[in-house]
Order: structure tokens, then sequence, then C-alpha cells
């Protein structure tokens, strides 16, 4: 899973949710999601990047302004299922 997106890592790592439920997040379409998620495709504007940082903090979710850059890590659980 190492060839995922930014926000495929935010949706499936950190917020563990559906493309229906980032795009409520973000305010925009599941299709946009879908967009952001392709390789190759636009990254979201940083308005909509704040709006992440502003659902995960009111979730009590870690948030880290630098995994803008790379993606939250993986999380132990999904690492050894990963692994096994």
């Amino acid at each position: 899973m190492s060839d995922m997106t930014i926000i495929e890592r935010f949706r499936h790592h950190l917020f563990r949710t559906d493309q229906a439920d980032m795009a409520a997040i973000m305010r925009v379409s599941q299709a946009t999601v879908c967009k952001w998620e392709k390789s190759g495709a636009p990254e979201p504007r940083i308005d909509k990047l704040r709006l992440l940082r502003d659902c995960a903090i009111s979730r009590s979710l870690p948030w880290k302004d630098e995994w803008l850059l790379d993606g939250p890590p993986i999380p132990p659980d999904i690492q050894a299922r990963e692994a096994a």
C-alpha cells in the first residue's frame, strides 16, 4: 500500500473511512476524492487540507502538519495485517 496518494493514506490510515465520508469532511463530491486518489491527479487545495486537519482535531485524532507532505504513518494494526 506504499503507492497510496496522500489523500488515500489519510482516508485509510487516519480517518479509516470511505470516499463518501471523506468527501463530506472536505466538502467536495465523492468523485473529487476518487480523482485525488488516482496517481498523477492534482492534490487538493490548502483550504481542503485545512478542513481535513480541523476534522481530525475535532475527532481527537492525532495530527501533525508535516503529514501533509507524506501522509500519516501507517498504524501498527494495519502494518501487522499487511505483513501477514
